[in-house]
């Protein structure tokens, strides 16, 4: 999924993030955050955080990152 340019300075040096905010064993899983920011401004898009199941993290992942650039995009228009 493409990323749109940043609508506060126009610069297209953004980048996907990630946090960890904690794991359950127990319940095997990790939770996630994810954000779009822009590496000039800084600028943040919305977070979308995440429970990522092990033995599912890949595709997981993937979708919650998709997520993170849709919210950013809205954001571009």
């Amino acid at each position: 999924m493409e990323l749109l340019k940043c609508p506060f300075c126009g610069s297209d040096k953004l980048k996907v993030e990630h946090k960890n905010k904690f794991k359950d064993i127990r319940r095997n899983f990790i939770r996630m955050s994810f954000s779009v920011r822009c590496n000039s401004c800084h600028a943040r898009g919305g977070v979308v955080t995440r429970d990522i199941n092990y033995g599912k993290e890949a595709e997981e992942i993937s979708k919650a990152k998709n997520e993170a650039i849709e919210k950013w995009n809205m954001r571009a228009e």
